[in-house]
């Protein structure tokens, strides 16, 4: 009879804390076709489907060409995003500036193309931008 209360609350146990998924963590939502910002760190999830959701993780190289400088290279920032739906999950990098040494500014996944508009704020000579104070601005289409 103990070993039958045992396995029982096991079960529930068990049941508890992996048989449903935890819902997408949201700090904002957004709609298609209309851009919106997000915070290094932050979260976001559309409107109308909660369960796709766009994480943004860290801007992961900027070599923009700093504002009141003359560069013979714009330079690009590239930023990792994890993008979530219907369980499947992706993780990509998006950038922003002169593509053409490389990178994309924009990425499809479960139908939805996810394009980086901006990075914020602009570099400036002889500051350095910290992970946090990172702001992009996207667009999702479908």
């Amino acid at each position: 009879m103990r070993n039958n209360l045992f396995a029982l609350f096991a079960a529930c146990l068990l049941f508890t804390c992996f048989g449903c998924p935890a819902p997408a963590h949201c700090d904002q939502q957004f709609n298609v076709n209309e851009a919106f910002s997000m915070n290094q760190g932050s979260s976001a999830c559309l409107k109308t489907e909660t369960e796709f959701t766009i994480r943004f993780n860290q801007v992961t190289e900027d070599s923009r060409c700093p504002e009141g400088v003359q560069c013979i290279w714009a330079g690009r920032v590239d930023v990792a995003l994890t993008l979530a739906k219907d369980g499947a999950a992706q993780n990509v990098e998006l950038s922003s500036g002169d593509l053409g040494k490389g990178g994309k500014g924009e990425v499809v996944f479960n139908g939805y193309t996810v394009r980086l508009e901006n990075v914020a704020p602009a570099k400036v000579e002889g500051s350095k931008i910290e992970q946090k104070d990172y702001t992009i601005r996207l667009m999702v289409s479908k």
